[in-house]
């Protein structure tokens, strides 16, 4: 006979190997018998299946995934919409505001850079990016910078 443990789903007392293996537990299993683990998971599937579907398309290395993680982040990131984008895209002929390299000359796509206030500059490339991110939107820095390159 096998030691018994107690679902605290389904209030029943079943043999230990009724139980997933759980490391974070200190008996090492479940808090849930197989059988009610496996019907709040069919459950859990049926409520927030498209919620889901998106979740992994997103984690997925498919372009539609890529494009949804992305719209994503600038929405979250700098309140913008992919609109938004094209349109500063558009405006800046599709080079780097700081180099004024074309898109299409670079390994990855225009990010959108921002002041710490939380205004946006425009969309550099990363190599300007970081660049102006650390001068920490300083003029005075970026100016003894330039001086510096200038007498070098």
């Amino acid at each position: 006979m096998y030691p018994t443990k107690c679902c605290t789903k389904c209030k029943e007392t079943k043999e230990i190997t009724l139980f997933s293996r759980n490391k974070r537990n200190k008996d090492s299993l479940s808090y849930y018998c197989k059988a009610c683990e496996s019907a709040m998971r069919k459950a859990y599937i049926e409520k927030h299946g498209d919620e889901l579907d998106l979740y992994y398309a997103m984690k997925a290395k498919t372009p539609k995934g890529k494009f949804a993680a992305w719209r994503r982040h600038i929405r979250q990131s700098y309140g913008l919409t992919v609109k938004d984008y094209e349109m500063l895209f558009t405006r800046q002929k599709g080079c780097c505001a700081g180099c004024g390299i074309h898109q299409s000359k670079l390994k990855h796509k225009l990010g959108i850079n921002k002041t710490k206030q939380g205004r946006i500059r425009g969309l550099a490339c990363k190599s300007c990016a970081l660049g102006l991110n650390g001068f920490k939107d300083s003029c005075i820095l970026l100016e003894r910078a330039w001086h510096f390159l200038k007498n070098n």
